[in-house]
């Protein structure tokens, strides 16, 4: 299962690394921005069976106005989708999240959340 993550700060970013290495997950793309993200994903698109069904992973806040729900909805592609993001007690927030299928993981947690590899 492909696993992206678009993250705009590279503290955070290094901590996604050293997460995902000390889980065993191989081949995640770390991304910095949405662009990047939306370049390799029609990079993919040709080939379908190497986008089904990925594991999203967006940091809400993605600079220039844009967040991860934006970017979500943009793409439009069946996914696990988490939004990662230190706004996680907004009420309105947690409504757009839930209304849309997103979990929610609050970035304080980030150091601490499980990552298993089945």
């Amino acid at each position: 299962q492909p696993v992206f993550i678009v993250e705009d700060q590279e503290p955070t970013r290094q901590l996604w690394r050293l997460r995902l290495d000390e889980a065993g997950v191989k081949g995640a793309q770390i991304l910095s921005s949405a662009q990047e993200l939306r370049e390799m994903i029609s990079q993919l698109k040709p080939a379908e069976e190497e986008i089904k069904r990925p594991i999203f992973l967006f940091d809400y806040d993605l600079g220039g106005g844009s967040t991860g729900i934006d970017l979500f909805r943009e793409l439009q592609i069946d996914a696990e989708k988490y939004l990662v993001t230190g706004h996680f007690d907004e009420p309105t927030l947690r409504q757009r999240c839930e209304a849309e299928n997103i979990f929610l993981l609050p970035k304080s947690q980030l150091p601490d959340v499980p990552i298993i590899v089945i």
